[in-house]
């Protein structure tokens, strides 16, 4: 609960604004950190968004997009994205999700006797996009949100402390990250979550000896077990049992690898997968001019997209 009874507004010109805006009210140990239940200043403690790029933050117009779930999907989900637009690019900055209504915990929680603080943050790197689920939190010292046995720094009543307790205090207040990689490829990392992919054209096994049949120097996988495909029903982190919430299917993640070498991923463009199924990239995380499976030096553009559908 978010009091601002009796404290002063965003006009304040003292330096201890943080103080000032307002304070998070309730039960000291359940519901709000003590001494920490004001808006902080500091952000080397704290998670904090980035809106725009912190060299020349006004240079560049600013852009908020808002992609949500149609009915009859949870039409409380959406993503929460700022852009700039450099040098002709749109540039993704901050992307969330602030989750509401009782679709997200449904059969683990009920919001009447708990509440729910929790936010997931959509972040690239590389080949990768990953989803990280946080819940508020002080990260200053070792007093956190999840510590057992309960403190007067502890959330008791937020809903995910159900998932986080832990006794020795440590610094983590997040749940451990879930990183989608691209899987058209052998370069992957093994604690990452990789996606199904088949293709006949590089499933083969060729051989240059001449003593063998040419019928058994090359053999392939049936072109019938091909598989490629957007994947639905994302979990909002593959490290929870049982998992509270799963992004409705009009949000994927998509794995590519294409060519030319230099081609880049944009939020805005489209991916056509049929006529009546095109998607719009939210993020995406891709390297360019990397050795794909055709073995072409430089020819691929290899990444992982997260799309919402728009048709």
């Amino acid at each position: 609960m978010w009091c601002s009874l009796n404290r002063k507004g965003t006009n304040t010109t003292s330096t201890n604004g943080g103080y000032e805006y307002g304070f998070y009210g309730g039960d000291r140990g359940l519901d709000y950190q003590e001494s920490a239940n004001q808006i902080p200043t500091n952000d080397s403690y704290f998670t904090y968004i980035e809106y725009a790029t912190s060299s020349t933050p006004t240079a560049y117009p600013l852009s908020i997009r808002i992609y949500k779930a149609q009915s009859p999907q949870d039409t409380n989900f959406a993503v929460i994205q700022f852009t700039q637009t450099i040098n002709n690019a749109i540039i993704p900055f901050g992307s969330f999700t602030i989750h509401k209504g009782s679709n997200f915990g449904a059969n683990i929680w009920d919001l009447n006797n708990v509440w729910n603080g929790g936010m997931t943050f959509y972040s690239s790197s590389g080949r990768t996009v990953s989803l990280i689920h946080q819940v508020p939190g002080y990260h200053y010292s070792s007093s956190t949100t999840q510590a057992e046995p309960s403190t007067n720094y502890s959330l008791t009543r937020e809903a995910n402390y159900g998932y986080l307790r832990e006794t020795n205090n440590s610094w983590n207040y997040t749940f451990p990250v879930s990183n989608y990689s691209a899987n058209i490829d052998t370069d992957n990392d093994n604690t990452n979550i990789l996606t199904y992919y088949r293709n006949s054209t590089y499933d083969r096994y060729q051989s240059a000896d001449t003593a063998v049949s040419y019928t058994n120097r090359d053999k392939s996988v049936s072109s019938s077990a091909n598989y490629y495909k957007p994947i639905k029903g994302i979990p909002i982190s593959n490290n929870l049992m049982p998992c509270p919430y799963y992004i409705p299917d009009d949000f994927i993640m998509l794995q590519v690898a294409t060519s030319p070498g230099l081609t880049q991923f944009r939020p805005g463009d489209t991916i056509t997968v049929s006529p009546s199924e095109i998607y719009e990239i939210i993020l995406a995380g891709y390297q360019t001019s990397q050795n794909g499976l055709d073995n072409v030096s430089g020819n691929n553009s290899i990444g992982m997209l997260f799309c919402a559908r728009t048709t």
